[in-house]
């Protein structure tokens, strides 16, 4: 959803100031998480939108979600497009495709997220699109579970809603960005089970001549809500290190190539640069994400054979031939995307870079 809004954002660089409003209008946009005790999460997406424009068709003429492969899945319902003159037909001849978004590689390794995306045919400008797109994922981390929620800055007729129905014992830790303008409200729900409810009247994005600004991207990325079952810091690096700590093991082929980088180095910095740098020079980026991988670094021996890895499978490496030499290299995992961390709700969820 949040691409369809950028699309109608960007639509122009020359653009003179304007604001989502022009190219589109929401009935309703509303979120609801369902989270079972084992972790699994069902997120369902429900929008009813009007389609002033040409480029807001282009931006919603397509819809799709990404997923996890044997993770999760994407599916699309209710898909309804209603015409000007009063007449609607539900979609049932749209376009469903399965894609691995970031094309094709010359890597053997599989990347495991995929998108689902469903093209919807004969939309026009004036019409109005609803639907429902439901989102499953099953846990990755099993009797733990995190995610974040973040409302659209996208015109909509009355306040949107955001659901999180949770089991009712649950050690769940919800944080609630304060200056969302709204709060929590208790609504029925089966029983064991506990559900709140926010709605938020959202701020529209206004555009100016050079597009969405640098700092409205990283606004983006905040998210309104999050969630977590880890305590604190110290649970989430005690999780990451129980599952990685053998990966960043080096054998006797990454202690001889590591005696042989820092042959004639003196003192530790001289011995970690000439690490870092053959890492760095020799072992090839690619995204290696696949099952665990997302998270666990591949072991360090199969990253120096291969001479190819992403940055966690690059720190690995690393650490495991500094080990060989006798230095202490720690890993660090950060965010490329936000400029702060949220201390409340610790997890997963808040890193993408090692």
């Amino acid at each position: 959803m949040l691409l369809a809004l950028l699309l109608v954002l960007n639509q122009s660089e020359n653009a003179p100031a304007q604001a989502a409003s022009d190219a589109l209008k929401f009935d309703y946009f509303r979120v609801k998480d369902r989270v079972e005790a084992d972790g699994a999460v069902r997120r369902s997406i429900e929008v009813s939108v009007f389609l002033r424009t040409p480029t807001a068709v282009s931006g919603f003429g397509q819809l799709a979600a990404p997923y996890v492969n044997g993770y999760g899945d994407v599916q699309f319902n209710q898909v309804r497009v209603s015409k000007a003159d009063g007449s609607s037909r539900s979609v049932n001849d749209g376009v469903l495709e399965d894609l691995n978004p970031f094309g094709v590689n010359d890597s053997s390794i599989p990347v495991d997220i995929r998108l689902k995306k469903l093209t919807i045919p004969r939309l026009e400008p004036g019409d109005r699109l609803s639907y429902t797109m439901v989102v499953t994922q099953r846990p990755f981390i099993p009797g733990e579970f995190y995610g974040e929620m973040k409302f659209n800055p996208v015109p909509v007729e009355g306040p949107q809603v955001y659901e999180l129905d949770i089991p009712a014992d649950s050690r769940l830790n919800v944080h609630l960005r304060p200056d969302v303008g709204a709060s929590w409200e208790v609504v029925p729900a089966e029983k064991n089970r506990l559900v709140r409810r926010l709605s938020a009247s959202v701020p529209v994005f206004v555009v100016g001549k050079t597009g969405i600004t640098e700092a409205q991207r990283e606004a983006l990325q905040v998210p309104d809500v999050a969630y977590t079952t880890f305590a604190n810091w110290s649970a989430v690096a005690n999780w990451w290190w129980k599952m990685s700590e053998a990966r960043v093991r080096g054998d006797e082929t990454t202690k001889k190539e590591a005696e042989r980088l820092v042959a004639g180095k003196a003192t530790p910095r001289e011995k970690h640069e000439a690490i870092a740098s053959f890492v760095g020079s020799t072992i090839r980026y690619l995204n290696v994400s696949f099952g665990a991988g997302r998270m666990q670094p591949r072991a360090a021996p199969s990253v120096l054979a291969s001479r190819f890895g992403d940055c966690k499978d690059k720190v690995a490496l690393v650490m495991a031939m500094a080990e060989a030499v006798g230095l202490d290299v720690r890993p660090v995992i950060i965010s490329a995307t936000r400029s702060e961390l949220q201390d409340t709700t610790p997890g997963p969820q808040q890193f993408d870079h090692a």
